[in-house]
């Protein structure tokens, strides 16, 4: 009996304290949704894929469109 109990308070301890810590588990992102790219605003732009980050606030991944990038002189001009 004494030996069950140790076990299970040691299961709910390292169950519950990442929690108490202020970690969360980590999920895996979703596949990445079907991407149409649209067509090419200038000769020069280059396309950036999409991507997952991280959201502290939400506590999970958000998917970060792609967009067209391209250098116009000194400037860099990024088309969302």
């Amino acid at each position: 009996m004494r030996k069950s109990l140790k076990m299970y308070l040691g299961a709910l301890v390292l169950a519950v304290l990442p929690y108490l810590i202020g970690c969360s588990p980590v999920l895996l992102a979703p596949p990445a949704p079907t991407i149409v790219v649209p067509a090419r605003p200038h000769p020069g732009a280059v396309w950036v894929a999409g991507h997952y980050r991280w959201n502290h606030l939400q506590h999970r991944n958000v998917w970060i469109g792609g967009y067209w990038h391209f250098k116009r002189g000194h400037r860099v001009i990024i088309v969302r």
